[in-house]
């Protein structure tokens, strides 16, 4: 059974909610507002991300990254040793790394922070973590509910931003970040990508979320709620960055 989108304000507290609208997210305001507009039914799911997205954005992003579809890089409690390069070999490359996180993740974590800095120490050149969201919170909830064009678009702004990167890049995707990169080269790749590598992406899509049981986890819940017509749906589109990538067999 679904909730109309009514249903959030009363969970919220009625004009108490109205009143505090402007603190979701500009993606949130217009789900919310066409679905209240248009009398559209949400699952039920979907009111309490929403409402813990208004009520509580911490708590969500604590939840977002204790779940099991976050893909978190994990710091190195003992870093690698350097490797010394070859005698008399000459540099290949001097254009910036940029590394775009996966689900769950954010550039503001100690994890992302460090590949960066390793990585960049190592090559020799520049290298910068590029996030979706102006501080770890925003970054992390923006990979659930912000949908993929909506990332792409302030991922290229940011680069563009950046006089470090107006020579090109290399770029490094983890996870769903994968996805950002791949977007960002089919409609900006301006200034240019030299060169990807794609870590564990989702480039082709997913048809399902393995080890992801939805009576354990509100987000597992939640892409379950997805998996099925309402994915497919004009607002779930424009709303949720998973559901631009999940691909039902029986319809692809």
């Amino acid at each position: 059974m679904t909730v109309s989108i009514l249903c959030l304000f009363m969970v919220l507290g009625g004009p108490l909610a109205l009143a505090e609208r402007h603190k979701l997210s500009e993606e949130s305001r217009n789900f919310t507002d066409f679905y209240h507009g248009h009398g559209i039914a949400l699952p039920p799911v979907l009111l309490e991300i929403f409402a813990m997205h208004l009520s509580s954005p911490l708590s969500l992003s604590r939840l977002i990254q204790t779940s099991p579809l976050a893909a978190i890089v994990r710091g190195f409690h003992n870093p690698l040793p350097s490797i010394p390069r070859i005698f008399g070999a000459k540099q290949i490359s001097t254009l910036p790394l940029v590394f775009a996180h996966g689900m769950g993740d954010s550039c503001f974590n100690p994890g992302m922070s460090q590949i960066t800095d390793l990585a960049a120490k190592r090559a020799g050149v520049y290298g910068v973590c590029i996030p979706t969201g102006d501080n770890q919170l925003s970054d992390t909830v923006n990979g659930f509910l912000m949908n993929m064009d909506r990332n792409v678009e302030v991922f290229a702004a940011k680069v563009r931003g950046d006089p470090k990167l107006k020579n090109g890049f290399h770029a490094v995707g983890f996870s769903q970040g994968n996805s950002i990169i791949r977007g960002y080269i089919q409609k900006y790749n301006d200034p240019p990508v030299n060169t990807v590598i794609h870590v564990h992406g989702t480039i082709v899509g997913v048809a399902g979320f393995p080890q992801c049981n939805p009576d354990d986890n509100i987000w597992c819940k939640f892409l379950a709620s997805l998996s099925g017509d309402f994915v497919y749906n004009m607002v779930a589109q424009q709303t949720f960055f998973q559901a631009n990538y999940f691909r039902d067999p029986k319809k692809v």
